[in-house]
């Protein structure tokens, strides 16, 4: 019976990301006038429907449903502006020393599957700069953005699993897991927190802010450290780049609710710390051991087998992950659960500096922009929310499979680079009102 209803929801999937791509756009309310109803634009309806489908992406058939997506993408790219950046080339020597590394790798196969998967970002980058037109496309985004999160959080989130736990169990077990929570959604939220918090700046709304709360609530209430630790971050990017060093205070207010979230909700803290749980205090909580769930075993046989042999080069692309499974083949671990343990030890240490470049210049850019532009709230607000998704992003990364295996998560930042870009591009040329629309 899973196997027919996910086989059913796979081909809506495919049916309906064809048609939003080809055919007919998504009929939604106006932003800025909720009585009138608009037709969306081809690339921003797939782009919508891309990200209201991101938890369904990773339950069974994922393999199927990506590679067709992945096609729809290609066939639609052939009509994108293909935008390019300084940052984007620096992604790529990084992409391009991995193809090297396949050279010296001994599971080619696994390496070409994680070439496949850096690449497809780019993918998303052109689809969120070409799915912006206007003033309106960008709000029809933001605000069924946070719909869509919204929602997730009932049926699938941490509203769901405390309070809804029966439509929880079938939504995510009952069907044979058709959708993904818990980690894998927490890394979705905290990389897409900041969009409800920008709209509760720009419009003063508390639903914005409510919104917010309520997708840092699902992470608490599941007690996903991950979730929370990279939603503080993105949020304090955020700031820091909308605010400068005014916005010292703001981060130092989210540190403290960090903190405050281990310490005070006893399933977080116990979570974080185990046995000892009960022992830790604010002022002894720095000496205390964090609890890695046999992570850390993991992690240094992988190191130990794979990087210190070789920290230069590495094993190759793919040889973490290939040797790991091959180990764990009759039953086991087959994830590694650190994006930057894998990274390390196949592209060693060459490959590790090539990315933390592209990191350190994607922000130097994004900050560059906001300063020249600090005048403009939409412009450094959206800087600092795309900002605040990559921090997110390689949170998630250090405890999360979120390249190898939550790949809807890894593409979202690249998404909102693309949307960013070009309302930079918009604004340039003068067109650009979104402010003034939705204060009209």
């Amino acid at each position: 019976m899973a196997l027919i209803i996910n086989s059913i929801i796979a081909i809506l999937l495919i049916y309906y990301g064809w048609k939003y791509a080809f055919q007919s756009g998504l009929v939604v309310n106006h932003p800025f006038a909720p009585v009138v109803k608009c037709v969306c634009g081809k690339d921003l309806s797939f782009l919508l429907f891309s990200v209201m489908t991101s938890m369904v992406f990773l339950g069974p058939l994922s393999l199927v449903k990506y590679a067709i997506w992945i096609c729809i993408m290609v066939f639609m790219s052939l009509r994108w502006v293909k935008k390019w950046d300084s940052v984007l080339t620096m992604y790529l020597v990084f992409i391009v020393w991995n193809l090297y590394t396949l050279t010296y790798s001994n599971y080619v196969f696994q390496g070409w599957m994680m070439i496949l998967k850096f690449s497809i970002p780019i993918l998303y980058f052109w689809m969120g700069y070409n799915a912006i037109e206007d003033s309106l496309d960008l709000g029809i985004f933001l605000k069924r953005t946070v719909i869509i999160c919204v929602i997730y959080s009932f049926l699938i989130g941490g509203v769901s699993a405390k309070l809804i736990s029966p439509l929880y169990g079938f939504l995510c077990f009952g069907t044979g897991g058709t959708f993904v929570a818990y980690a894998s959604l927490a890394d979705f939220y905290s990389i897409l927190i900041g969009i409800p918090v920008m709209l509760y700046v720009i419009t003063s709304d508390r639903k914005y802010l409510y919104a917010a709360g309520l997708l840092f609530l699902s992470s608490i209430l599941e007690s996903v450290r991950t979730g929370i630790g990279a939603s503080i971050l993105g949020l304090s990017m955020l700031f820091l780049v909308y605010k400068k060093g005014k916005a010292i205070p703001i981060v130092m207010l989210l540190l403290a609710l960090s903190v405050g979230s281990v310490l005070l909700v006893q399933p977080v803290r116990e979570k974080m710390f185990g046995k000892q749980a009960e022992t830790v205090t604010i002022s002894n909580m720095g000496q205390a051991k964090i609890e890695t769930n046999g992570r850390e075993y993991m992690w240094e046989r992988i190191m130990n087998h794979c990087y210190k042999p070789d920290p230069t080069f590495g094993s190759g692309c793919g040889g973490a992950l290939g040797w790991l499974k091959d180990i764990n083949s009759k039953g086991g671990l087959q994830l590694i659960h650190s994006d930057w343990v894998q990274m390390m030890s196949e592209s060693g240490n060459i490959g590790l500096c090539l990315y933390i470049l592209f990191a350190a210049f994607l922000l130097f850019k994004i900050l560059t922009i906001t300063w020249k532009y600090k005048g403009d709230i939409i412009l450094t607000l959206l800087g600092g929310v795309t900002a605040g998704s990559f921090a997110a992003c390689y949170f998630c990364m250090g405890f999360d499979n979120v390249i190898t295996y939550a790949q809807q998560g890894y593409v979202l930042p690249f998404m909102l680079f693309g949307i960013f870009l070009k309302v930079v591009d918009l604004t340039r040329q003068g067109v650009f009102k979104v402010e003034e629309e939705i204060h009209s």
